[in-house]
């Protein structure tokens, strides 16, 4: 019993990081962790974002990123930034198994949200090394 509610903290202070990250600026809209294989570990999303459909996309990126890169020989895949007409996703890598999504305004500035994501990426990496 002990081990869910270990869970359920670990789970609340993953989302308490998401929510912190999403109010770096005005222009972030959404973040969330997801495991490589499409589930979503913790998210804090718009209205209308579905977190499943959100987590198997994000997979589906992942595994076309991960052969682009595998197949140029460019190493190990670290993040995948898609500019979109209304805003970016950004997919980095936090530790083996996880991914943090963000979403943000096409007006957000790219500079900080990849530092804030790089640093949000380590912190949870620390969090996440046996978490589903």
């Amino acid at each position: 019993m002990s081990g869910t509610s270990s869970e359920d903290k670990t789970h609340r202070r993953i989302v308490s990081i998401l929510r912190m990250l999403n109010t770096k600026s005005r222009d972030m809209e959404a973040s969330a962790l997801i495991t490589r294989d499409g589930i979503c570990t913790a998210a804090d999303l718009r209205k209308g974002v579905n977190a499943e459909r959100l987590a198997a996309m994000c997979a589906t990126l992942l595994g076309l990123a991960d052969t682009a890169v595998k197949e140029l020989e460019r190493g190990a895949l670290q993040q995948v930034l898609l500019y979109g007409s209304e805003g970016i996703l950004l997919l980095i890598q936090v530790g083996k198994h996880h991914v943090l999504a963000i979403e943000a305004r096409p007006s957000i500035n790219v500079g900080m949200i990849l530092l804030d994501a790089r640093k949000t990426a380590k912190l949870l990496a620390s969090m996440v090394p046996n978490y589903h």
